[in-house]
């Protein structure tokens, strides 16, 4: 049996009965067979009884009656599926609900966890309801996803710990990701959640009681629920959700809202001070991690940060990882601060003042401009970052000058530093990462040529290549912004399927403009290379010339279609033969392997 579709109930027949007429076997379009178990935290209630019985594939089993966490682990102890399927008994599953996780797991065997797409059943009408919407994935509700049970036995269910319906499901997104169990988005799977009372003054301190349990197991989770996130999203829910609603629904549970948007930073506030007393030493342990590169469009690989943007060093459980988050607003505040990025200032400066004593800095422009003033309030705070060009150096002379150590991404910035006195704090170091992560098996090429990346690209070059048509050019659906004629958009919106999409070409495409001095398109050449992939650069790139040696990189006149052309007829000849892609990989795992890099940067977070 495929499918063990799992609900936990407790006293509410009525809404299980919903629940169950939507999953049984002539409402769902799949076809296999497939069992329903209702794990019932209320013991034998014979009215669940009687309702359970009406389905010939259900079967009611007696909860341990210690909360929904410990409810859904009852029913995945009876279920003999592959897959757990799990929803709850206020959900209304859609017909194709089943069908659409069959899907999935057919076309991604290796995928241990699907997440379905949640909807509200109708327009909100109230301040005071709730519904669980997830439109687009990434949050893994309890109410609507499907794991293997091999995996879900492997990472013990779920933390039973958990007795409040609250943080139980971000505890085993949080587990899942450690384990790196490769999980995607299903949005076809859709679950109908309607909108509840949200329940008053009691879930904010039953929220509480769940956030300590969670912050207990995992601190580097205090981020996303701080005091500062907290206060941010309540004044941001307050302009977006709270006033609108106001008018909108004519005034119906304003109040209880805004005694809501208190009580929760009151609870913010009262958490801080928990966290603050329980884990100071872990936090004189930590690092202070800043990367804003693991929010791009790409860095997710199936629910888990690509290896390729943590830069080197990868955070434990004593760390504090920040990275910025998108907006407009955010956007206007950081050019009236000097690039200097307000929320992650703010984060920052708590973060010191919990005890944090070590930074390492990988995005530098999102907090560059407060090393100064970090350094001056405490002298002793270690701060590591990255130079990527000698412009940098001179711009920014007085913050590079008090971090300790100074990664360079270029021959270029590293000179510079030697000419301004660092020499003893610098180093030039290769940006890569585990080569195993970008092991494919041999395909046959679905194009000749890639086109990764956007930023600063000489699209006018390309759109000159793509009329030509001697080439099959394809670049990712994020990359095509222009919607240039003759180059085929491929879907590849996470990091992983972009070094899938990297290994069913033959050559990548690095077109920099020939007036760019920055390293641009560098790491896409690195992403390419560990790929076993040709790769057809600028003469203009900055690269590090251990890089622009390497096998597999042809170069071309900047701007020149007719240098570009022969430069490309050069990489297919040689990508074709026999061997071609295993001796590029394997050359530039020896340099790419982002060992050293490692290496550099535990040394000197370590060093007292």
């Amino acid at each position: 049996m495929k499918f063990s579709i799992i609900i936990p109930t407790y006293k509410r027949p009525a809404s299980l009965k919903s629940c169950l007429e939507c999953v049984a076997l002539e409402k769902q379009t799949y076809k296999e067979p497939y069992e329903i178990i209702v794990s019932d935290d209320a013991g034998s209630d014979p009215e669940t009884r009687k309702i359970v019985s009406e389905l010939p594939n259900a079967r009611a089993v007696v909860g341990p009656g210690k909360g929904p966490a410990a409810n859904r682990n009852n029913g995945a102890r009876h279920a003999t599926g592959e897959w757990l399927v799990f929803t709850d008994d206020d959900c209304l599953p859609s017909p194709d609900w089943l069908q659409a996780f069959a899907d999935a797991a057919a076309a991604n065997p290796s995928c241990a966890v699907l997440e379905g797409r949640t909807v509200a059943d109708r327009p909100r009408r109230s301040l005071a309801e709730t519904a669980p919407i997830n439109e687009s994935g990434g949050l893994l509700w309890s109410c609507n996803f499907a794991i293997r049970r091999d995996a879900f036995t492997a990472i013990n269910g779920f933390d039973e710990i958990f007795t409040y319906a609250a943080m139980e499901d971000v505890d085993l997104r949080i587990r899942l990701r450690a384990a790196q169990l490769p999980h995607i988005f299903v949005p076809s799977a859709v679950v109908v959640h309607p909108w509840r009372d949200n329940g008053g003054i009691g879930t904010v301190w039953k929220h509480e009681a769940s956030a300590k349990q969670l912050l207990a197991r995992h601190p580097k989770s205090r981020v996303g629920i701080s005091l500062l996130n907290t206060l941010r999203a309540n004044i941001a829910g307050f302009f977006s959700v709270t006033l609108p609603g106001l008018i909108a629904f004519r005034g119906r549970g304003f109040l209880r809202e805004m005694v809501l948007h208190v009580l929760r930073v009151v609870s913010a506030f009262r958490l801080e001070l928990w966290y603050w007393r329980h884990h100071r030493h872990s936090m004189q342990n930590g690092v202070l991690y800043v990367n804003s590169t693991v929010r791009s469009e790409n860095a997710m690989s199936a629910g888990e940060i690509s290896p390729f943007h943590w830069w080197g060093y990868r955070p434990h459980e004593d760390d504090c990882m920040l990275s910025h988050g998108p907006g407009a607003m955010g956007f206007l505040l950081r050019r009236q601060l000097g690039g200097v990025d307000p929320q992650l200032a703010a984060q920052t400066v708590a973060a010191v003042l919990d005890g944090y004593t070590r930074i390492y800095l990988v995005t530098q422009p999102d907090l560059l401009g407060l090393i100064p003033g970090l350094k001056k309030w405490k002298p002793n705070l270690k701060v590591i970052t990255w130079v990527w060009h000698e412009a940098e150096l001179k711009r920014h002379f007085a913050e590079f000058s008090r971090c300790n150590w100074l990664l360079c991404l270029t021959e270029g910035a590293y000179e510079a530093c030697q000419r301004a006195g660092f020499g003893g704090r610098s180093s030039l170091e290769l940006l890569g990462a585990d080569p195993k992560y970008f092991e494919r098996p041999d395909t046959p090429a679905r194009f000749d040529v890639a086109v990764i990346g956007r930023t600063c690209r000489d699209v006018d070059l390309l759109r000159k290549m793509a009329v030509d048509r001697e080439f099959s050019i394809c670049t990712t659906a994020v990359a095509q912004k222009s919607r240039i004629e003759g180059v085929v958009a491929v879907k590849a919106m996470s990091h992983r399927e972009v070094v899938d999409l990297l290994a069913q070409v033959l050559v990548s495409w690095v077109l920099i403009r020939k007036d760019d001095k920055w390293p641009t398109g560098y790491t896409n050449t690195v992403e390419a290379l560990l790929t076993g992939t040709a790769v057809v650069v600028s003469d203009a790139a900055s690269f590090p010339s251990e890089v622009l040696r390497l096998p597999g990189v042809y170069k071309y006149k900047a701007g020149n279609a007719e240098s570009l052309t022969e430069a490309t007829r050069a990489a297919l000849r040689d990508a074709r033969q026999n061997g071609f892609r295993s001796y590029v990989r394997e050359q530039a795992q020896r340099c790419l392997n982002g060992v050293a890099l490692q290496q550099t940067v535990m040394r000197v977070l370590n060093e007292t």
